[in-house]
C-alpha cells in the first residue's frame, strides 16, 4: 500500500469507478467481521488494475467504525528476507519504530486492548512460570491467581490463552488432575473458535497430565497430534512439548524410543534454555534406565550447572534430586547429602508442593 498511491493521494485522486462490485464484496466481509465471523478477503490481478485503490476506498468507507488498520508492503529489495512484509507490519503496528525500550513496550500494552486482549493475561501468566522456575512457588500462585481474575471468559481467545497458562502452571506444579482439566477445556474452546495456537498446545499439555495419570497410550496420540500442529505454526515450545512425548513413551515401556525422542528435542531449538535443564535431566533418566550410568551423571551434573546458570532455582533442584539418587546409588551418599542440602536450603517458600516434599524426603533419608 506504501508507494505510489500514497503519493497520488497526497496530491488527490480521480473518481472511484469500475470496481462497485467489489467493493460490495468487501463491506459485506467487514460486516460480517462485526458480527464476529472472522474473514478474510484476498485480491489478485494484473499490475495496474486497480487492486490498491480499491482497498483505499474499502478504507475511506469504514472510517466511521472503529477498527485498527494494519498494512504492509513487499519490496524486491527483501525478496530473500522471511516474511518481512508480516514482520514490519508488526514493527510498526507495535513499535512504531520502537525497539524494545520501556516507551514501546507501554506503546505495546496499549495496542493489546485494541485487538481484544488484556496485557495482563499475558504478563502474569507469563510472570507465573517464571516465578516458578525462580523457585517462587507461593508468588507463582499469585501471579496466576490474578491472571484468571483479570482474564474476560466472554472473550475466547483470552479465555484460551489465560487457560493455556494456567494449565501449565498447573504441569509444572504436576498438579495433574487440574492440569488434564484445564487441557480439556482450553482444547474445546480452541476448537470450537478455531484458534490454532492453543488448539495445538493444550494437546500437548492434556496428553502430559493423561500420561502421568496413567493414560499412557492415549497421551502418546494426543501429542503427536500437538507437535505436528505446533510444527506448522511454528517451533515456539515445540522443545518441551516433544520431551512430554519422551516422558510418555518412557512409561509406555519404550525407554530406546524416549532416548530418540528427547535427542530430538534438544536438537529441535538449541536456542531455546527455559527448560533444557529438565530437558537434559530427562535424558539422564533414559540413561539410567539403559543402565548408562556414566551418561546419566554427565547430564544430570550439565543440567544442575546449567540451571544454576540461569538462577532457575526449580529446575536446579529437580536436576539436583535426580544425581542424588545415582550418587546414593553409587555409594557418594555424603556427596549426594551435601549438594541436595544447599538448593533446599536456598527456598524460603513452596514447601507444600512436589517438588520440595519429594526433596525434604530424600534429604532425610540421605541424613539417616
Amino acid at each position: 500500500m506504501r508507494g505510489r498511491l500514497d503519493a497520488a493521494a497526497a496530491r488527490g485522486l480521480t473518481p472511484f469507478v469500475g470496481r462497485e462490485d467489489e467493493l460490495r464484496i468487501l463491506i459485506g466481509r467487514w460486516e460480517r467481521a462485526l458480527e464476529g465471523e472472522g474473514q478474510v478477503a484476498l485480491i489478485i490481478g494484473e499490475a495496474g488494475i486497480g487492486k490498491s485503490r480499491l482497498v483505499h476506498r474499502f478504507h475511506e468507507q469504514i472510517a466511521g467504525t472503529r477498527h485498527t488498520w494494519i498494512d504492509a508492503a513487499a519490496g524486491a529489495f527483501f525478496q530473500n528476507s522471511p516474511f518481512y512484509p508480516i514482520i514490519e507490519m508488526l514493527r510498526r503496528a507495535l513499535f512504531a519504530g520502537g525497539d524494545g525500550s520501556p516507551d514501546a513496550i507501554a506503546q505495546l500494552a496499549g495496542v493489546l486492548p485494541h485487538v481484544g486482549l488484556d496485557p495482563a493475561v499475558p504478563g502474569l501468566g507469563i510472570a507465573g512460570w517464571n516465578s516458578w522456575i525462580l523457585g517462587r512457588a507461593d508468588i507463582a500462585r499469585q501471579r496466576i491467581a490474578q491472571m484468571t481474575a483479570a482474564a474476560d471468559e466472554s472473550k475466547p481467545f483470552e479465555a484460551a490463552m489465560s487457560g493455556h497458562h494456567e494449565a501449565y502452571f498447573c504441569v509444572l506444579m504436576r498438579e495433574y488432575q487440574q492440569a488434564e482439566a484445564l487441557g480439556a477445556r482450553v482444547l474445546e474452546l480452541s476448537e470450537t473458535h478455531r484458534i490454532p495456537f492453543f488448539t495445538a498446545t493444550s494437546r500437548c499439555m492434556l496428553s502430559h497430565a493423561r500420561a502421568q495419570l496413567g493414560r499412557t497410550i492415549e497421551g502418546i496420540e494426543l501429542v503427536r497430534n500437538g507437535i505436528a500442529s505446533m510444527i506448522n505454526i511454528g517451533n515456539v515450545g515445540i522443545t518441551y512439548y516433544t520431551a512430554y512425548l519422551a516422558e510418555a513413551q518412557k512409561r509406555a515401556g519404550a525407554t530406546a524410543d524416549a532416548l530418540e525422542t528427547i535427542e530430538e528435542a534438544l536438537l529441535s531449538n538449541p536456542d531455546e534454555l527455559a527448560c533444557r535443564p529438565e530437558i537434559l535431566r530427562l535424558r539422564g533418566e533414559l540413561q539410567l534406565e539403559l543402565r548408562q550410568t556414566e551418561l546419566a551423571e554427565v547430564d544430570f551434573r550439565e543440567a544442575v550447572a546449567l540451571a544454576e546458570k540461569m538462577s532457575a532455582n526449580a529446575w536446579e533442584l529437580r536436576a539436583s534430586m535426580s544425581l542424588a539418587r545415582l550418587l546414593r546409588d553409587t555409594n557418594r551418599r555424603d556427596e549426594a547429602r551435601t549438594m541436595l542440602a544447599e538448593i533446599y536450603g536456598w527456598f524460603t517458600e513452596g514447601f507444600d508442593t512436589p517438588d520440595l516434599i519429594d526433596a525434604k524426603t530424600l534429604l532425610a533419608e540421605l541424613t539417616t
